[in-house]
């Protein structure tokens, strides 16, 4: 094996997330038996069956890449996968990858969730990253059968926040698959009064769904006013929500940005509510309670 034969597979593993296959290296060159003993040195650890990340570590989206590589041309990372990708899940990236491939391919590979369609739409394909993924309104579309409905909002309004679904997005993709499972739980959604609430802690969520079961008016989430953000606002009410969860922890820095943001927002005609973890979870009646008679008052 020439040297010439060594550098193009680690060019190419550079260009892949640090990954090549079987029939990469045997085309620049490089023999079977070679090959086989770059695995057993360890310059090459196999992933799936003929993919290999070269080199020690894992680079940032190797897995991924050895997934794609493994199911063959033209699939996409999708479902979980993807979501997370689009920095709107936070499902474990040690999880199995989710990869979609149009028409028919390799049969199932262990250690990931292969999903064959029939098509997929130039609308409903992306990138990111360097690597072929489903558009985010594809991607919330195949992950509205297999999360809650409280996690789908979240991812949603993630989404829309990021500016990912321009107004567009959703007239055509939803007719297009009318019927579909994944389509009603995303309308039901889209429906929320108030629209769909973007939460970054358990607390914040737990909050939400008391003021949803309370029939309180719907606050926006996580809203910016003026040089603060703050976890809830009824803007119209002039109140303020904020929520300390059951991690959380109080430094001097966090208790003196607090009180800079109560002085801005009082002086601004605000009222500015606290609740603990424990009076939105094991007190929900008089918080639910005070919080109506702040937004009557106001």
């Amino acid at each position: 094996m020439t040297i010439e034969a060594e550098r193009a597979v680690w060019e190419l593993a550079r260009g892949q997330s640090g990954v090549v296959t079987r029939a990469q290296a045997l085309a620049v060159g490089w023999s079977p038996r070679v090959l086989s003993r770059r695995v057993r040195a360890g310059v090459l650890r196999e992933v799936h069956r003929g993919v290999y990340v070269v080199g020690p570590g894992e680079p940032p989206g190797a897995r991924e890449k050895a997934a794609l590589l493994a199911v063959g041309e033209g699939a996409l990372l999708s479902h979980l996968t993807a979501a997370v990708r689009w920095g709107v899940s936070a499902h474990a990236t040690g999880a199995p990858i989710h990869v979609t491939l149009v028409g028919t391919g390799r049969g199932r590979i262990r250690g990931l969730h292969t999903h064959r369609v029939r098509r997929l739409e130039p609308d409903e394909r992306s990138e990111r990253d360097g690597l072929p993924l489903t558009s985010p309104a594809r991607t919330l579309l195949d992950v509205a059968t297999v999360v809650g409905e409280r996690e789908l909002e979240r991812m949603l309004a993630s989404a829309e926040r990021s500016g990912m679904l321009p107004p567009t997005t959703w007239p055509g993709l939803l007719a297009r698959y009318r019927g579909r499972p994944g389509v009603a739980a995303l309308r039901a959604v889209m429906e929320i009064p108030g629209g769909p609430a973007f939460t970054r802690s358990e607390a914040e969520s737990a909050f939400l769904d008391l003021v949803r079961r309370s029939a309180l008016p719907a606050p926006q989430a996580n809203a910016v006013l003026g040089p603060w953000e703050v976890d809830f606002v009824w803007r119209s009410h002039r109140v303020v929500a904020e929520v300390d969860g059951y991690t959380w922890h109080r430094t001097r820095g966090d208790f003196e940005r607090d009180r800079a943001r109560d002085a801005w927002l009082s002086a601004r005609g605000f009222r500015v509510l606290r609740f603990s973890w424990r009076q939105i979870t094991r007190q929900s009646m008089e918080t639910a309670v005070l919080l109506a008679q702040a937004l009557v008052r106001r």
